[in-house]
C-alpha cells in the first residue's frame, strides 16, 4: 500500500480554490498539485516537493487587484519557467508580452545582468524593474505587492513629462507595427534592438 506521504491529488492549476474537492476529516488528505508540478518534474527529470514551487499547488487567489492594469515583461527566464511564469501572470489578471517596450508596466528579473539590455532600457524609460520573488509573494498572498522592496535597480516615480514622453513613443511603436510586423518592434526575448530605440534617440 503507498505511503501518505506519496499520495498526491492532481488539479488544474486554473482551477478555483474552492472547486477542490474536500476530504472528510476521517480521512488522509493527499497533497493537493497541479499540471504545473508534474511538467516540471519531466523538465528537471527529478521529484521536486511540492512546496518548493509557488507554482506546484494551487494559486491562493485569482485574479489579483491591481494585476488588470499592469503589462508584464520578463528577462532570464527559460524553458518551463518562461512558461509557467508567462501562465501565472496572465492568470493573476495581467497582461504578459514577449516584448519590452516603453508600454510595459513592470520588467520581472529572474536572474539580474548588469548591462542586460532590458535592464538599460527600463532606466531609460523608467519602467519598475522587480526580481521575481514580487511575482511569487504576489501570488502566494493573492495580493499585488509594492513594486518598491523588491526592485532590482534604481527607480524613480513617473513624472507628466515622462509620462507625455512614454505616451509618445508608445504611439511611435503602434504605428511601426502596423507598418513593419511585431516582430520588428520591441526588445523581444530575443533581445533583438527594437524600431522603437530609433525614436527614443530622436527625442
Amino acid at each position: 500500500m503507498p505511503s501518505p506521504d506519496n499520495e498526491f491529488l492532481l488539479v488544474p492549476y486554473d482551477i478555483p480554490s474552492d472547486s477542490i474537492p474536500t476530504m472528510s476529516v476521517h480521512q488522509h488528505r493527499p497533497v493537493v498539485v497541479t499540471e504545473l508540478w508534474v511538467e516540471r518534474n519531466l523538465f528537471r527529470k527529478q521529484y521536486i516537493r511540492p512546496e518548493a514551487n509557488i507554482m506546484s499547488v494551487p494559486f491562493r487567489r485569482f485574479p489579483i487587484p491591481g494585476f488588470k492594469r499592469l503589462v508584464v515583461c520578463s528577462t532570464q527566464f527559460e524553458g518551463v519557467d518562461l512558461l509557467h511564469m508567462s501562465k501565472a501572470v496572465k492568470l493573476m489578471g495581467a497582461m504578459y508580452e514577449e516584448e519590452f517596450s516603453p508600454g510595459t508596466s513592470v520588467l520581472v528579473c529572474n536572474k539580474v545582468v548588469p548591462g542586460h539590455q532590458k535592464l538599460y532600457h527600463a532606466q531609460l524609460w523608467n519602467i519598475p524593474t522587480v526580481k521575481a520573488d514580487w511575482l511569487w509573494d504576489c501570488i502566494a498572498s493573492g495580493d499585488m505587492k509594492d513594486f518598491r522592496p523588491y526592485l532590482a535597480q534604481p527607480y524613480t516615480l513617473p513624472t507628466k513629462a515622462h509620462d507625455d514622453t512614454v505616451q509618445r513613443h508608445t504611439t511611435a511603436h503602434t504605428k511601426n507595427e502596423g507598418n513593419h510586423g511585431a516582430n520588428s518592434n520591441g526588445i523581444d526575448d530575443s533581445e533583438q534592438v527594437a524600431i522603437i530605440l530609433k525614436h527614443s534617440a530622436n527625442t
